[in-house]
């Protein structure tokens, strides 16, 4: 715990103080927890290529999903889809609120059948 403490007091210290930027923080956490890691003798080669592995994947992972993200935002741009479904539930003969709840019903079963196949 006495690690944890001496490594966060590091990291967040050293950002206000402005010793350093946010992203060097991150690789002073990271080399620090390896530093604590070596020194405990909880690390050794093959654990620690698991963990850069899984790391890696976890990365790749995020970065694909950003990609496609930032792909089928331009597409919704280029298309007007949203600005055209804007203007047709505007226009629809529904009070404001009857929209909204039929919108936030939609979350709702969107949420309950990510829950039941999780």
């Amino acid at each position: 715990m006495i690690e944890a403490l001496i490594l966060f007091g590091l990291v967040i210290g050293g950002l206000f103080f402005g010793w350093f930027t946010p992203t060097q923080a991150g690789g002073i956490g990271a080399a620090g927890a390896l530093v604590i890691g070596l020194a405990r003798r909880e690390v050794n080669w093959r654990r620690f290529i698991d963990c850069t592995r899984d790391g890696l994947r976890t990365s790749c992972m995020v970065l694909c999903i950003i990609a496609g993200a930032t792909v089928f935002g331009h597409f919704m741009a280029v298309s007007t889809i949203p600005f055209i479904l804007a203007d047709w539930v505007a226009e629809l003969p529904l009070p404001k609120m009857a929209i909204m709840g039929v919108i936030t019903f939609m979350y709702l079963i969107g949420a309950a059948s990510w829950i039941r196949w999780r």
